[in-house]
C-alpha cells in the first residue's frame, strides 16, 4: 500500500474510532439518566451533567479532525461521504448528550421516582429509545444499511407511542402536581427527541453506505377562502 494511502486510512480509522468512542459515551449517558430517573438517584443524574463535558469536549475535537481531514485529502466519493456523515452524527451524539443532561436535571426536581401510570408510560419510552440508539450505533460501526432503515422504521413506530403518550399523561394523571407533571413531560419529551436523533444516524448512515439521501418532506396546506 502506498504511503498516502496507508495515511489515508490511519485518518478514516481514527474518524471512526473516536466516533465510535463517542457514541458510547453517548448511550452511557441516556441509560444512566434512565437509571437515575427510575431509582430515584440524585448522585448519578449529577454524574450524568457533570459527564457531558467531556462528550462536548470529544465532539468539538471530532469536528476538528473531520476538517483537517477534508483539507489534507480532498476527498470524493465514499470518502467524502463517510466524513460528511460522521460530522452530522456526531452533532446528533452531542445533542442525544444534552438530552440526558436534561433528563437528569429534571430528575433531580422529582420528590420521588415516577409512580404508576406515569413510570409505565416512561419505562416503555427510555427502553425504546436507549434500544433504537444502540441499533443505529451498531448498523454505523457496521455499515449496515438493511438495519439502518429497520432502525428507521422502528424510530417511527416509537415516535407514534411516544406522542400518544404526551396526551395520556395529562388527561390520566391527577396525583401529580403541576410542577411534577412538567418535569415529567420535559423528560417524555427528551426521550423521544433522542430517538429522532437516532433516526437521524440511521439516516447518515445509508448516505454514507450507499450515497441515497432521504427524501423531500411534503407538506400537504388547505386554503379557505373567507366563506371556508
Amino acid at each position: 500500500m502506498a504511503h498516502y494511502e496507508a495515511r489515508l486510512e490511519r485518518d478514516l480509522e481514527q474518524i471512526r474510532s473516536k466516533l465510535c468512542d463517542l457514541a458510547e459515551a453517548a448511550q452511557t449517558a441516556v441509560e444512566t439518566a434512565s437509571l437515575a430517573l427510575f431509582s430515584g438517584d440524585q448522585e448519578l443524574s449529577y454524574g450524568v451533567c457533570l459527564a457531558d463535558h467531556p462528550i462536548n469536549r470529544a465532539s468539538r475535537s471530532l469536528d476538528k479532525i473531520c476538517l483537517g481531514f477534508i483539507a489534507v485529502h480532498l476527498p470524493s466519493a465514499g470518502h467524502l461521504r463517510f466524513v460528511s456523515s460522521a460530522m452530522h452524527i456526531n452533532t446528533e451524539l452531542e445533542r442525544i448528550g444534552d438530552y440526558a443532561k436534561t433528563i437528569s436535571r429534571e430528575s433531580v426536581q422529582l420528590t420521588q421516582p415516577p409512580s404508576g401510570m406515569i413510570r409505565g408510560q416512561l419505562e416503555q419510552v427510555s427502553t425504546e429509545a436507549c434500544r433504537i440508539l444502540e441499533q443505529a450505533v451498531s448498523a454505523f460501526k457496521n455499515s449496515d444499511a438493511e438495519a439502518a432503515r429497520a432502525g428507521i422504521r422502528a424510530a417511527n413506530e416509537a415516535g407514534r407511542r411516544v406522542h400518544t403518550g404526551f396526551a395520556s399523561l395529562v388527561a390520566g394523571e391527577d396525583s401529580a402536581t403541576t410542577r411534577e407533571l412538567l418535569c415529567t413531560l420535559i423528560i417524555l419529551n427528551c426521550f423521544d427527541r433522542v430517538v429522532d436523533q437516532s433516526k437521524n444516524i440511521c439516516e447518515e448512515t445509508i448516505f454514507a453506505v450507499t450515497g441515497e439521501t432521504k427524501a423531500a418532506k411534503s407538506y400537504r396546506v388547505l386554503f379557505l377562502d373567507s366563506d371556508n
